[in-house]
């Protein structure tokens, strides 16, 4: 779980800078896979998805009792494949510490570390076809002035007038 100790905290991931792509996929899978572990070990506890607005790190789990995960949250969740935030208002009445964990949870996220699940993660980047009809038409320059298909003689042209 290598993003894992990026999530539990508004500075990782470069303080929010350097998040990579499809990191909410990556923390659906690690949540999915420390919450059974939790609950086989009987852990108190239980982390959900939380998308922290602000300038900082998005994307967090956060740490909650068992009970609101059960009774409340996981049926919040039917249905979706990718597992929905919670609230503001969630995290600021029942998100606990990282502290606050039991041996149980403690036991599940060490496990769930030695899985190796990033293996069966795959995030693939495209490039749009339209992107080469943009790359030989005509592009705004920094003055955002329209270059046509000679923008380069057009903008040495224009810089020594």
């Amino acid at each position: 779980m290598k993003y894992w100790y990026d999530m539990l905290t508004k500075g990782g991931f470069g303080d929010g800078n350097s998040t990579p792509d499809g990191i909410e996929i990556f923390r659906d899978v690690y949540l999915k896979v420390v919450n059974e572990l939790a609950r086989r070990n009987g852990s108190s506890y239980r982390y959900v998805p939380y998308n922290r607005s602000g300038v900082h790190n998005f994307c967090l789990v956060i740490l909650v009792p068992r009970q609101y995960y059960d009774e409340t949250y996981l049926s919040s969740q039917e249905g979706r494949e990718i597992w929905k935030s919670v609230d503001d208002d969630v995290v600021d009445q029942l998100g606990l510490h990282e502290a606050d964990r039991d041996q149980a949870m403690k036991d599940a996220v060490s496990k769930a570390c030695e899985l190796y699940l990033d293996q069966y993660l795959d995030v693939t980047v495209n490039v749009d076809p339209g992107f080469t009809e943009f790359l030989t038409g005509p592009m705004l320059t920094e003055d955002e002035e329209w270059l046509g298909e000679d923008g380069e003689e057009e903008l040495e042209e224009q810089t020594h007038n």
